[in-house]
């Protein structure tokens, strides 16, 4: 059976293979909502969001044992929450200690206009 093309638009040749095979338009749509997850996987995968991480464990889990339960992805995603709450925690404690700080020198760079001359 011939697969669709990669590409992000099907074109005219798949067009005809699927009428000519009489594929109703859902399939059609179902290999392009896949292209647009695998994108959308890949831009998330580059990312520093926690769920990059949490889906990079569970790969690697599935790999190990050739599967993976709900259980241990269960586990996983305990894991990464704490790994969240506790980056969360030094971020709040940060802000704290240094957000005036902060402030003071951004308020104090946006008010300095350097001199062309």
């Amino acid at each position: 059976m011939r697969r669709l093309t990669t590409s992000k638009t099907i074109c005219k040749a798949d067009h005809e293979f699927i009428n000519q095979h009489h594929w109703r338009p859902s399939v059609a749509n179902q290999v392009l909502d896949e292209e647009k997850t695998l994108a959308r996987l890949q831009t998330l995968m580059r990312s520093e969001h926690w769920l990059a991480t949490y889906v990079s464990d569970l790969l690697s889990a599935h790999d190990l044992s050739a599967g993976i339960d709900f259980r241990t992805a269960e586990q996983l995603l305990a894991a990464e929450k704490e790994q969240f709450e506790k980056d969360l925690s030094i971020a709040r404690r940060m802000l704290r200690v240094y957000g005036k700080q902060v402030m003071a020198e951004n308020s104090s760079q946006s008010a300095y206009v350097p001199s062309n001359g």
